[in-house]
């Protein structure tokens, strides 16, 4: 029994057929679906290669093929290449047995536009908010407000008419994108095991130099460096010593480098790209004294979870899935760094809010270990592998 899975990330593949990312999981990730079903058949932008830059994860594995799409970028490259894709996509659902669309994206909903018009059951798993990844202020382009509507109005179609859907929130995503089939369910995309969990939370609040730690992509404006970098100069000017540690790599780097500069703060601030893997991240956590996370949109972010697992007392803002996460106290408006800067204050000087939240996010960071999520995830699955059988009887 095949499973297509139709997602957003770009893959790279070298000469010897093996297969690459910068973004999403190691061949491990596929695990999860070859738990139910017998092939994996992944739908994605695969750019061809010379030689494997050393930080990528290997996404080739077992029973895993990749299905290569042209590789593409933005609106105006995805027009061009369009009917190549749609022709791709295509053939690559003709040899499926079932059929994951992990949305939003514009590969899930070309591979939807297929899927619809045969006998083959698919589900989807939302791992997003369209109409606020594409909020003003996201996205510079002038295709985002009618990108905004159309991704939007794509993903209600796709969960209302989906066999199955899965959502990464318990009830935020649900309410806006909400499903008629007879199963739905909540689990996350995250798979922590035992190492990613800190022995015990916190035990005493920070002293000296605080040590603010982000993790995200600067491919977008989505996780609001540029806001923790004005709340930082904030904290400085109120008399704080403080250092803001920014993970993660993207176009946008440049750009937050500049804001740093311009509020003279830049040694202060310290970029570090890419980290090579979920050890060096858990180093990182663990050096850290908050975490902060002010996006600008959300699903239910990993970076947070993984952070409460170590016992890192955090704070978001009020979107996305993170008010599922965090304490209410522990929410900021978005695009407020002035909020954002008080509110780490309240948190650093009060050693017994930051041990209580410390404790708080370390045991809530247990619901989401592997073994809470596995039987919702593998029934889910279950669920559409019979359904697949059914349809071909």
């Amino acid at each position: 029994m095949k499973l297509l899975v139709a997602l957003e990330a770009h893959f790279f593949r070298t000469p010897d057929g093996q297969v690459w990312n910068d973004s999403v999981s190691d061949a491990s990730f596929w695990q999860r679906y070859l738990h139910v079903f017998d092939e994996v058949l992944v739908v994605a932008r695969v750019k061809q290669v010379a030689v494997a830059d050393p930080k990528w994860k290997l996404s080739s594995g077992e029973n895993v093929e990749f299905w290569c799409l042209p590789d593409y970028q933005g609106p105006w490259q995805y027009l061009k290449v369009r009917r190549s894709l749609q022709e791709e996509v295509k053939k690559a659902v003709k040899s499926a047995d079932a059929v994951l669309l992990r949305v939003p994206g514009a590969i899930g909903t070309l591979v939807w536009n297929v899927v619809k018009k045969t006998n083959i059951p698919y589900a989807c798993e939302v791992v997003g908010d369209p109409w606020e990844s594409l909020a003003p202020g996201t996205v510079k382009s002038i295709a985002r407000p009618v990108a905004r509507v159309m991704t939007t109005w794509n993903l209600r179609r796709q969960c209302d008419q989906a066999d199955g859907v899965s959502y990464v929130t318990e009830k935020t995503l649900q309410k806006r994108y909400p499903n008629r089939a007879a199963f739905q369910t909540h689990y996350s995309s995250i798979e922590l095991h035992d190492i990613a969990y800190a022995d015990s939370p916190r035990a005493d609040a920070p002293q000296g130099e605080v040590r603010i730690f982000n993790a995200g992509s600067m491919a977008t404006l989505y996780k609001a460096q540029d806001v923790q970098i004005q709340a930082l100069h904030r904290l400085i000017q109120n008399g704080i010593n403080a250092r803001l540690v920014l993970a993660g790599d993207g176009v946008c780097r440049q750009q937050f480098e500049e804001v740093a500069a311009s509020l003279d703060i830049s040694s202060k601030v310290d970029f570090l790209g890419m980290l090579p893997g979920a050890e060096a991240v858990r180093q990182e956590l663990d050096r850290a004294d908050l975490f902060i996370l002010p996006s600008r949109t959300e699903g239910l972010p990993r970076a947070v979870i993984e952070a409460m697992a170590r016992g890192l007392p955090c704070i978001g803002t009020n979107i996305g899935g993170i008010p599922e996460l965090l304490a209410s106290d522990d929410l900021v408006p978005v695009e407020n760094a002035e909020a954002l800067a008080q509110r780490i204050a309240e948190m650093i000087e009060d050693a017994k809010l930051y041990t209580e939240r410390s404790e708080q996010n370390w045991q809530k960071a247990k619901e989401y270990h592997a073994n809470q999520l596995d039987e919702r995830r593998y029934t889910f699955y279950t669920r559409l592998r019979r359904l697949a059988e059914q349809r071909i009887c």
